[in-house]
């Protein structure tokens, strides 16, 4: 067992655990090399949560962009029923950012007018958000 020191990627917080690296190190692994890229759990578990609903929203913005292009008579249901969806999910990443950077929760129901008005921005929309609150001044 070796104790491993590690600087995570995202907070830069400097942490450690022990692990046996002898494994890595008979497949080749360059254990330094990976240490590099490795976070914490706190950002782990944020970005993992933050890409899932990214990939989320994402995809109910396509559906939404592919029914504006059909001719569906039901495009207002649709819409409703997208627009529903896409606040559900803003709100569960307005959650997860806001713990992260611990701050109380901070949502806006504009959020999911830009996702409805420009569906293919919505990556676009979400870093922003995320940059948004991040950049929030600290009490």
């Amino acid at each position: 067992m070796r104790e491993i020191t590690y600087t995570c990627r995202f907070c830069k917080t400097t942490r450690s655990f022990e692990s046996d690296t002898s494994g890595a190190e008979k497949l080749g692994i360059n254990v330094e090399k990976w240490i590099a890229n490795i976070c914490c759990d706190r950002c782990g578990t944020f970005h993992s949560k933050r890409s899932s609903l990214t990939e989320k929203i994402g995809k109910v913005c396509f559906a939404l962009r592919t029914a504006r292009g059909g001719k569906d008579e039901d495009i207002q249901k649709f819409e409703s029923a997208a627009r529903e969806k896409l606040e559900l999910l803003t709100k569960k990443l307005a959650g997860i950012v806001c713990d992260y950077y611990q701050f109380a929760r901070v949502w806006e129901s504009e959020f999911v007018t830009q996702l409805m008005d420009r569906p293919t921005m919505y990556e676009v929309a979400i870093k922003v958000y995320i940059k948004g609150v991040a950049s929030m001044p600290r009490e």
